[in-house]
């Protein structure tokens, strides 16, 4: 699966996925993570909003984890 023929998102998610689609630049493994993400958000049959969600909450997660690394949870 490619981003370019599989999901095709619409409107703030198609925005945020644009950001995050792999280019040239991105290492085989980021762009097999993106991949996977975008599969599993097409397999499961979310809607732009329900993905977006599922995208923003996976967002808090990574920066709560950065912050945990950083010892700047609060």
């Amino acid at each position: 699966m490619t981003f370019s023929t599989s999901f095709r998102p619409f409107g703030p998610v198609r925005a945020l996925l644009k950001r995050l689609s792999p280019s040239h630049t991105c290492s085989p493994k980021l762009s097999k993570i993106i991949d996977d993400i975008l599969e599993m958000l097409n397999k499961n049959g979310l809607t732009s909003y329900q993905s977006l969600n599922v995208l923003e909450r996976l967002g808090g997660i990574i920066e709560m984890g950065q912050r945990v690394a950083k010892g700047t949870t609060h």
